[in-house]
């Protein structure tokens, strides 16, 4: 990423390439698994792995080290992101041209988005939720640090508040229920009232139980031909980028991005910050984060078709991935910076650098592996196994990004966005 220097000329910040690559390879590790299973089996270790063997531990570890905090990366740094765009285009256009500019690269950042989810059927995309939140950004751009604060701390509330409302009334659904069904094994005659409130009880604890028929209606459709997938999955991708998109991700992703602009300012990612500092935040929120993630999953695989259960480990999520996400960016920042790491740093600066392209190209290798018109293997691999397949990936896209980029100046999918962009095809290859 670039940003202007006293003369006038831009520079890439080289850091901000690198844990944008380190990014884009973690979200692999969730996205992979989302792609590789059922709905209602992905997160079931106690039902794909009852003996609690190498793949129940395989897959509870990836849920903790990643789940959450890859994409908190991914998504602080579209803040940054954004912030040196508008900077960048201000040093060269007037005010209406910068804004024109701007939106025209978000329209086709939606486009992506669009591509990846129906095309290249990843329906978890977020290249489009990106979009949507990068034009309410740009009202950001010049907000106080006051403004910044209050807009991520009133985000993260709902994100706490939302589960904790969710737990309450779960909780006092299960007492009614419980006392309900006392009375009605002394022989009391219970109201029409009453046995609604027994049977959402009940609907409470089956929504959280695998419907066989689902899984085996999915698992048919994901292992035939393109165009019943394609189908299938149009129907989860609308449903992503309407409700859940402004009922859980506008609340999820904002924070994040704000707080990008927020560490750009503080000078979080340049000398300003010391290396003492980002070791200490590092280690501090690493820890906090790591412990409060492990405990929240052992606890949810302790009971996990208690709906009760399920609702009150949920409140503890983001109050344990702030500081996990702010760890692993510090963490990351701490190691490039030494010298002995800079040829590592070279291969993940390339990757990040290629970050949509990776992206995109994620979802076409993981749609080709598992579904029927690929290799098939949807719901066949142990979590083991993508385990190994990821860091197969992890290897080819470092390996590709080092070869592109030493010969052309942008990733492919990064040109034809540039050139969409500014309405003309830029310079591709290096003399």
């Amino acid at each position: 990423m670039s940003r202007q220097n006293s003369n006038g000329q831009t520079r890439r910040i080289r850091i901000i390439d690198i844990v944008r690559g380190v990014a884009v390879l973690g979200i692999l590790t969730i996205n992979l698994v989302d792609m590789a299973y059922p709905e209602d089996l992905a997160l079931a270790f106690h039902l794909t792995d009852p003996q609690r063997g190498w793949n129940y531990w395989t897959g509870l570890s990836l849920e903790t080290i990643f789940s959450g905090k890859m994409r908190g990366l991914f998504t602080l740094l579209f803040g940054v992101s954004s912030i040196l765009i508008v900077e960048k285009l201000s040093c060269r256009y007037d005010g209406p041209a910068v804004a024109r500019i701007y939106f025209r690269r978000l329209f086709w950042l939606l486009m992506f988005g669009l591509l990846n989810a129906y095309v290249f059927l990843w329906w978890g995309d977020v290249l489009f939720k990106y979009a949507l939140l990068g034009m309410l950004l740009y009202a950001f751009r010049q907000a106080s640090f006051g403004v910044l604060t209050a807009a991520v701390l009133v985000c993260l509330a709902v994100l706490t508040l939302q589960p904790l409302a969710d737990y309450r009334e779960t909780a006092n659904l299960q007492q009614d229920a419980m006392e309900l069904r006392k009375q009605q094994e002394s022989g009391e005659r219970l109201t029409a009232d009453d046995r609604d409130v027994i049977a959402d009880w009940r609907d409470a604890r089956d929504d959280l139980w695998p419907d066989d028929e689902l899984i085996e209606d999915e698992m048919e459709i994901k292992t035939g031909r393109y165009g019943e997938i394609f189908q299938y999955n149009a129907e989860y991708v609308l449903e992503e980028y309407t409700s859940v998109f402004y009922q859980e991700d506008l609340w999820d992703m904002m924070p994040y991005m704000l707080l990008g602009i927020m560490l750009l300012r503080m000078g979080f990612f340049d000398e300003r910050t010391k290396q003492g500092v980002h070791f200490a935040i590092a280690f501090v929120g690493i820890g906090t984060g790591l412990a409060t993630h492990a405990w929240m999953n052992l606890g949810l695989q302790e009971n996990p078709l208690d709906p009760v259960n399920s609702f009150y480990y949920r409140i503890f999520f983001d109050l344990g991935r702030l500081p996990f996400v702010l760890g692993y960016l510090s963490l990351i920042i701490f190691v490039f910076r030494m010298p002995i790491f800079r040829r590592i740093g070279d291969g993940m600066s390339a990757t990040g650098r290629m970050a949509l392209s990776n992206y995109l190209m994620q979802s076409i290798l993981a749609a080709f592996l598992l579904y029927g018109f690929g290799l098939g293997q949807f719901n066949q691999l142990r979590r083991l196994d993508l385990a190994m397949v990821i860091i197969v990936v992890w290897i080819l896209q470092i390996g590709f990004s080092v070869f592109w980029m030493r010969r052309f100046h942008y990733g492919p999918f990064e040109w034809l966005w540039r050139s969409l962009t500014y309405w003309q095809a830029q310079p591709l290859r290096k003399a």
